[in-house]
């Protein structure tokens, strides 16, 4: 999936891609997702993607995308496209 967002980039050389980190618990959530979310940033960067167009943010527990806080569906990247 992430080799076809970085032809999605390349072909659409304007913009910026935020990488979203989230995760389902308290304590270390924020640090863990600020990895996973640099990871993928590491990966676009590694196919080509200029680096200055990508923004690896950790966001923890605080977007849950359900309730409760420890469904596994609260621990997930998501990518926002800023044009």
């Amino acid at each position: 999936m992430l080799d076809e967002v970085a032809a999605l980039l390349a072909a659409h050389p304007t913009g910026t891609l935020e990488i979203q980190g989230h995760y389902r618990s308290t304590g270390y959530a924020v640090s863990l997702s600020q990895r996973r979310a640099a990871t993928v940033r590491d990966y676009l960067i590694a196919r080509g993607v200029p680096a200055a167009r990508l923004i690896a943010r950790g966001y923890g527990e605080d977007v849950p995308l359900v309730p409760p806080i420890s469904d596994p569906r609260n621990r997930r990247i998501e990518l926002r496209w800023a044009p």
